[in-house]
Parts: C-alpha cells; sequence; structure tokens
C-alpha cells in the first residue's frame, strides 16, 4: 500500500535557482519601499499640505552660497504658485548687468535672504522688481540688483558685497534685516568677536553644498525636490535640526555659552538672541556700513518683522543698543504694516514660510520710498537734473 502511494503521489516542485529567489525577495522589498514612500506622500499632501520651496543654491568663488545661474524652477503652496528665473549672475531678474554702469545710471543693491529674493512671489510682485519701477516712475535712471539669497545674515551678506557686488559699483546698498540673521551670523563662524573687536574666522560657509552639486546633476533628483511634498517635509525638519547643532557648535567655539544653550535641539525657532549675537550682528552692520562709505555708496538697513498675526508684527532689531541703531539708516515699516493690517487681509502668506504676500510688499514699499528716492546719491540720476 505504501508503495502505491509512493508511486502516485505527485512530484515535489523544484526549487527555484538562488538567484531567481533573491531577485524576487528584493523585487518584494522595492515594492514595499515604493508602497510605504506613496503612502507617505499621500498622507503628507492630504494633512500637511507641505509648501514646495526648493533652494537651487551653490558654492561662489566668494565663499559662500549663491543662487544657481541660469535656474527655473517653481514654488508650490495651497495659496500661490510662482515661477523662479536667476540670470548667469545668480540674481533673480531676466537681465545680465555689465560690471560698468551705463552712462547716467544710479545702481541700488539689495541684500536679503527669502523675503528680498521674493519667495512665495511672481517676479512682477518681490520687492526688488517693485521698487526699480516706483523709482523709475518717479523719473528715476535706476537699476536694482538683487544680491538676496535664502537664508543669508549678515555675514554672508558682507562676504557677497566684497567678494562680487561692489564689482558693480551701487550707488546705493540696502541690507535686509530680519530676527534669524543673529543666529545665521553665529552659525555661519564667518566672523568672531575677540576683545570687542571683529575677526574673520573662517574662508568659507558651505553647508552641504557639496552634496547638493552632486545631487543637482541628476534629473530625477530634482524631479523629487521640485515635486514631493514628502521630500520636502523631510528637507525642511532635518534641516532645521541641522542649523540648530551648526549653531549650537559654532556658539560654543566662539565662547558663546548662552547662545549655545539657546540654539539646542529643542529650543524655540524664535528664541531671544543672546547678547554675543547682538554684538557681533552690530559689528557686522558697522563693517558693512564702512564698506558702501569706502565705495561711496550710501547704506540703509530694512527690518522685515515678524507677523505675530494679521495685525500684530514684532520688531527684533530692537535687540540691538538704541545708541547702535541710531547711527544705522535704518527702515522700520512695523508702524504701516500695523496700520495697514485688517484681520480680513494677509499682508504675509500664511501657508507656506510667512513671507510677504503682495500687498505686504507694497507696504514696505510705501514705507522705504521715500528715503531711498530722497537720497542725494541718486540725485544726478534724475530726469529733471539740468
Amino acid at each position: 500500500m505504501s508503495s502505491l502511494s509512493q508511486e502516485t503521489a505527485s512530484p515535489a516542485a523544484p526549487r527555484r535557482p538562488l538567484a531567481a529567489r533573491f531577485a524576487l525577495g528584493a523585487l518584494k522589498v522595492v515594492g514595499l519601499i515604493v508602497y510605504t514612500l506613496l503612502f507617505a506622500e499621500l498622507f503628507i499632501r492630504l494633512t500637511v499640505h507641505q509648501p514646495i520651496l526648493p533652494r537651487y543654491v551653490t558654492d561662489t568663488p566668494w565663499g559662500v552660497r549663491g543662487n544657481i545661474p541660469n535656474a527655473r524652477f517653481w514654488q508650490h503652496t495651497s495659496e500661490v504658485t510662482a515661477s523662479f528665473h536667476y540670470n548667469s549672475q545668480g540674481m533673480r531678474d531676466e537681465r545680465t548687468f555689465p560690471l560698468a554702469k551705463p552712462a547716467g545710471v544710479c545702481r541700488v543693491a539689495l541684500f536679503g535672504d527669502s523675503y528680498f529674493a521674493g519667495f512665495e512671489l511672481k517676479y512682477p510682485d518681490t520687492y526688488a522688481y517693485r521698487l526699480e519701477q516706483a523709482l523709475r516712475q518717479r523719473g528715476y535712471k535706476v537699476e536694482v540688483l538683487n544680491f538676496a539669497v535664502s537664508g543669508f545674515g549678515t555675514a554672508e551678506h558682507n562676504k557677497t558685497y566684497e567678494g562680487f557686488a561692489r564689482k558693480f559699483t551701487p550707488d546705493l546698498v540696502l541690507y535686509e534685516w530680519h530676527l534669524t540673521d543673529f543666529d545665521d551670523n553665529v552659525r555661519s563662524g564667518l566672523y568672531r568677536l575677540k576683545d570687542g573687536q571683529l575677526q574673520p574666522a573662517a574662508t568659507t560657509f558651505l553647508p552641504s553644498i557639496g552634496l547638493q552639486n552632486k545631487l543637482m546633476k541628476s534629473s530625477v533628483y530634482r524631479f523629487v525636490a521640485d515635486n514631493s511634498q514628502l521630500y520636502n517635509f523631510l528637507r525642511e525638519n532635518l534641516a532645521r535640526y541641522a542649523k540648530r547643532a551648526l549653531k549650537v557648535v559654532n556658539a560654543k567655539a566662539a565662547g558663546d555659552d548662552e547662545g549655545a544653550g539657546a540654539g539646542n535641539l529643542g529650543s524655540a525657532v524664535y528664541a531671544k538672541a543672546s547678547p554675543y549675537a547682538v554684538s557681533l550682528s552690530q559689528a557686522l552692520l558697522d563693517q558693512a556700513k564702512a564698506s558702501a562709505a569706502r565705495d561711496n555708496a550710501g547704506f540703509y538697513v530694512m527690518e522685515i518683522p515678524r507677523p505675530i498675526s494679521r495685525t500684530q508684527f514684532e520688531p527684533s532689531i530692537t535687540q540691538m543698543s538704541p545708541q547702535f541703531l541710531g547711527t544705522l539708516n535704518l527702515i522700520q515699516p512695523t508702524p504701516q504694516l500695523t496700520a495697514a493690517g485688517r484681520p480680513d487681509r494677509k499682508l504675509y502668506l500664511e501657508h507656506g514660510a510667512q513671507h510677504l504676500s503682495p500687498d505686504g510688499v507694497g507696504v514696505i514699499l510705501a514705507a522705504s520710498l521715500d528715503r531711498i528716492a530722497s537720497d542725494p546719491r541718486l540725485q544726478r540720476c534724475h530726469g529733471d537734473r539740468p
């Protein structure tokens, strides 16, 4: 009986080759990863609505980041879709500027972070574009050159001015100030205070730029960076922790124990600046003012206050001493923003990274235009001048 059973039993299925089993297992793992990523992407899109704000930056010969020349990309939030183009000089402009100024033309050079770069704004809504158009409507032959780079602080503005921007011989230099500049100036490690004196501390500050340059060569990576909310969610959160960690390191190196404590990974994003960070920022602004004066250019600082609500705005440059602020040509649009604020009006965009809205840009333009237009260095470029 047992013999008959053995003869009539079905033969065992042949065992797959090892390579085939390995390939099938790998395919299952890849499929699981793809499924997980697609599910996570859908989850982020449905629950977080992560803004997609690519930063097309690279290294520069003057040692800090710069916008990638000739880059074209889009920014997307639930409030706005804006196209970006950097010219061959890394400025957000369709034009390319010769180093030599055209006869009878004055130049205004802007230095700032994503606010002056016009993140979440279409190009005609940016401060740089609207300032140039407003000055031209008043009869000035003027070019506004925008050297803003997302994430910059005063130290990086100074390196950019010395290494690049001053070659364009601007007549006016306008620095943006934002609360994050306190941390950015410490984090960069480009300058330190020693016995109250500003000294160079590092020749370059190019965080993650080597990796970024390699990744940007891949069209697949660019597609993901420009379109995936999951990728942007992960990048923004990792970058936030990396910035705080770097601030701790450089604050300790500078002997700023209070700043190192305030820069721990669990600290508030808008923590009050340490005395060292305040003194360093004042010294850097002094350096910028002296550099502009050496080149016979006017120097202004415009503060971008932080929105607390649609009707309340908090300045930060007031953490500096009143005596120091009195030495600056300081433009503070907080009163104008407060006057213009209404519960039904957005002066800052609310579903991206709190950048200025077109209405907000209009307010800071109105707060600054008369000051800039009345500067004596621009009078030679006015159409009424004989």
